[in-house]
Formats: C-alpha cells, structure tokens, sequence
C-alpha cells in the first residue's frame, strides 16, 4: 500500500484551499500571497493554541521536534473543528533543511492526518517533491520572487516596530501602524513591487510620526536559534512580549537572512567539492545573490530615511563573523548564520542573548547551544542563556530564566552603538 495514495492534483488547484500552518503572522500573509501567484488557493490558520499544542502532541510522537507538533497541531485542529470542508482543503508545509527532521515532516503530518480521521486530505509542501505526493503544486520562479519580495518589506516593518514600540508615547501605537502596513503592503505584493516599496515609503513616515524617546537606550536583549521557535508566538511561550514588558528592547534578526544563506551555501560547497557540478553551483549562487542584492538594497535605500535606520549586515559579512567560531561549510540547522547573528550583534552593541531551540534538536544543539563557549571566549562580555521547547515545558521555569538574563542585562547596561 502506497502511504502517499493522497495526492494533490492539477484538478485540486481548483477545488481545494490549502491551509496554511505558521512560521510567523507576518510570514503566512507573504506565502498566501506567493502560493496565490501560482493559481493556488491559500488560508491562513490561526495560531497554535494550547488544543492545537495537545493534537500536535497526541498525533505526532513525543520525541519529534516541537516545531512539527506545532504547525500538524494547527492544521489537525482547524479539520477537526467542522469549518474545513475535508474535500475542499488540503494541508501545506514547509520542506527545508536536508540534516534536519524538518526534511520529514511530510511524513510524520501524512500519517497524522491518516491516523486522525483524514486520510483523503491531500499534502503539499515547499520542497522538491521527490515522492510526487503533489503534482498539481510546484514552486517556480513566480512563487521564490514574490517570497523574497514580501520577506524584504516585512524585515523592514518589523525592524521598524521593534525599534519604536520600547520607546512609543502613546501605547498601542507602534502596533497599530504595523498591523495597517503589514496588510496594505501583503495586498500591495500582489500587484507588483514597485507597489510594495510605495507602501513602505509610506510606512518610513508613520513610523517616524510616531512620538518616541529613544535618547536613553534600554538593555538589547538578541533572540536567536531554530527559525520556528524563534519567530512563532506560541512556540516560545511569547517570549518577546514578556521581555519588552519587563523594559528590554528586542532584536530578533531579519527573516530573510535565513534564506539568503544559501547563497554562500552553494558556494562553500562549490569551494570545498562537495557538489557534482561546482561551477553551475558558483552561478546559481552568483544569480540568487543578485537577485536579492537588487531588492534588499532597495528596501535599505527607503529606510535609510526611517529616524532610527541602523545598516544591516550583509549575508557575507554575517558568514565571515559565523567563521569566527565554526566552520562555514557547517550548514545543518541554523549552521554558521546563527553565531554569525549573535557576533554581528555585539558589533553593535548588544550584550545580552537568548538561544532558542526545540528540545533534542541536533543541528541546533550543535550550532546553537554548543557555540556559546566559543563565542564568550572570544567576547567575554556578554551573557547568552540557551533554553530549550517542547509541549510541556514550564512556563515558570522559563521566566524564571528570563528574569535572571534581565536582571545581568540591566547591570550590564550601557549606551548601544548608534543610540
């Protein structure tokens, strides 16, 4: 018996919805966007909440990693609640990381749905589908370029809102002007980028209308680790909203980063031998990078105008300061980018770090958890507090953590570069 037997076909472009699990909000409006460029139709589910966290649990062994708890939980809760059509609707997934479980999460979600009652509802995913369990879904160049696209405008309203919102005036304001240009901008990648950027002009102005004191800066607390726990509200127990309530300022780096590492990926490889076809893979790797220095770098001239613009590293300068401490061909999980982001951070003053990762997860245990000696050796003063996600832990115990990392962060405190 074939376990793939369900598949999405051309006829489903038309008759079904794809539902979309998260990365983060903001993440799920730019893949409703880019799986609707290439005729599909998309839903985005809401936020895993503790029913979704119980049958991402329940129907997913307990010893997968949390992330694929999670985004099943999401879909196998919204099927089951009665407002999904199971003829109608299909589930969507994210495929990435060849080291990673990530790489099998098609199949641990193929047998959930099975095992929960929903065997004839088809499975898509954004990887190379090598077992062609949908045929009637593929990325192309449409659906890559409108990501990258929508990633760009969204790092740069997020960067936008977590610089203002520590020092806003009036509260509620910051959030409010994120939620309007989050939409209008989402809508505006619809019709083209030229549209996209006119929408982010706008947003440079509201946000620079906002009234804010940024005079005297507030400890920078730096989040890093695997991409979901990172940036998914519930994964990480909302742990940016806890710290900001407790008077930090928050970075979280740029989403786009994480693919833009591919780039130096293929040409590692390519340096090292590792590939069949080094030289395709240097010109592959040299077209992406232009392709996205061509949008990246017209997203950073608009916000060059934004009254609290700090320039971002670049993705080779962000391989160079991961280099420091391990091995650039080192691309498991989060690989060489994650101490990358940590060194390129304290460049700029920050001292203070959270390290974020599901529990068992071996390629972020290794470039996560393992590089922290290396890196307070060679920067002895700052703190990274590493903390580790499943179904079932403390909340308490993780405040409670956070609470000593505030306290060290406020001791520790002085002037960030560029206050």
């Amino acid at each position: 018996m074939n376990p793939y037997g369900t598949r999405f076909t051309k006829e489903d472009r038309k008759n079904r919805t794809i539902l979309m699990p998260n990365l983060t909000p903001e993440f799920s409006k730019i893949m409703q966007v880019a799986i609707e460029s290439i005729g599909c139709r998309a839903e985005i589910l809401p936020l895993a909440d503790e029913n979704a966290v119980s049958l991402g649990k329940y129907y997913v062994h307990n010893d997968i990693c949390f992330p694929a708890q999670l985004n099943i939980g999401e879909v196998l809760l919204a099927l089951k609640s009665g407002r999904y059509n199971r003829d109608e609707h299909a589930m969507g997934l994210s495929k990435n990381c060849k080291a990673c479980r990530a790489l099998q999460y098609f199949a641990l979600a193929r047998k959930a749905l099975d095992r929960a009652g929903f065997p004839d509802v088809p499975l898509i995913t954004s990887g190379e589908d090598v077992l062609d369990i949908h045929p009637g879904f593929k990325v192309n160049f449409t659906f890559r370029i409108k990501s990258l696209q929508g990633m760009a405008f969204v790092d740069a309203i997020n960067d936008m809102r977590q610089k203002t919102l520590p020092y806003e005036k009036n509260p509620g304001e910051t959030q409010a002007l994120h939620a309007k240009y989050l939409n209008e901008g989402t809508d505006a990648l619809r019709t083209g980028f030229r549209h996209v950027k006119g929408k982010l002009r706008k947003a440079v102005e509201a946000f620079n209308a906002v009234e804010s004191d940024r005079s005297v800066r507030k400890p920078v607390v730096g989040i890093v680790g695997e991409i979901l726990v990172n940036y998914h509200p519930t994964a990480n127990y909302r742990m940016a909203e806890y710290l900001l309530k407790n008077g930090m300022e928050v970075f979280l780096p740029p989403l786009l980063d994480f693919f833009r590492q591919e780039i130096m990926v293929l040409k590692e490889s390519a340096d090292l031998g590792f590939e069949r076809f080094p030289i395709l893979d240097r010109l592959n790797g040299a077209i992406m990078g232009f392709i996205y220095n061509h949008h990246t770098d017209a997203v950073d001239n608009i916000m060059k105008n934004f009254k609290y613009y700090e320039p971002r590293s670049s993705i080779q300068a962000l391989r160079d300061y991961g280099a420091e401490v391990i091995n650039p061909a080192f691309s498991s999980g989060e690989g060489w980018l994650l101490p990358g982001e940590i060194i390129s951070m304290i460049k700029k003053g920050v001292k203070s770090f959270v390290i974020v990762q599901p529990f068992g997860c071996l390629p972020n245990h290794i470039s996560g958890r393992g590089i922290i000696r290396a890196v307070k050796e060679k920067y002895p003063q700052i703190q990274i507090l590493s903390i580790d996600f499943d179904p079932d832990v403390s909340a308490g115990n993780i405040e409670n953590r956070l609470q000593m990392l505030i306290m060290s962060a406020r001791e520790r405190m002085t002037p960030a570069a560029g206050s």
